[in-house]
């Protein structure tokens, strides 16, 4: 009989270290593919990180373009504290309103001639969104 629990204890252990390997490849093969996982999400995360600075460089530069400074000319048909309007020649009326009182505002009032300095765009219909550099009678 002792010949025969040697047997088993041997077949035992043989098992045993068996398990014990194929669970050691079970889990080493899951951390790999979590790993490989991960390296696709931070490819596709590096990815559109990369697309989204094409675009912010890109409205970037655009915004470059429409801070050129700029003139209209015109008619000075209201002044309030945060901001005046002016009427072209062509009857056209421009709301710039304004957080700080750009240089010069303080010496027109309504129904002079002025040129005002701005980077922006202006718009009839939407509110001015740029920026008065300067006021200056004409």
């Amino acid at each position: 009989m002792k010949k025969n629990s040697t047997v088993v204890k041997k077949d035992l252990l043989k098992k045993a270290g068996i398990v014990s390997a194929a669970m050691l490849l079970g889990i080493s093969m899951m951390a790999c593919g979590s790993s490989s996982g991960s390296d696709k999400a931070s490819t596709e995360k590096t990815t559109v990180a990369s697309e989204a600075a094409k675009e912010t460089k890109k409205a970037g530069e655009k915004a470059e373009e429409k801070s050129e400074a700029q003139e209209l000319k015109g008619k000075v048909s209201e002044i309030k504290d945060f901001m005046f309007t002016v009427t072209t020649d062509d009857g056209k009326s421009y709301a710039l309103n304004f957080d700080k009182k750009p240089e010069g505002l303080d010496k027109v009032k309504e129904g002079d001639e002025v040129i005002v300095h701005y980077t922006g765009e202006l718009s009839e219909v939407d509110s001015f969104t740029g920026e008065i550099l300067s006021v200056e009678k004409a």
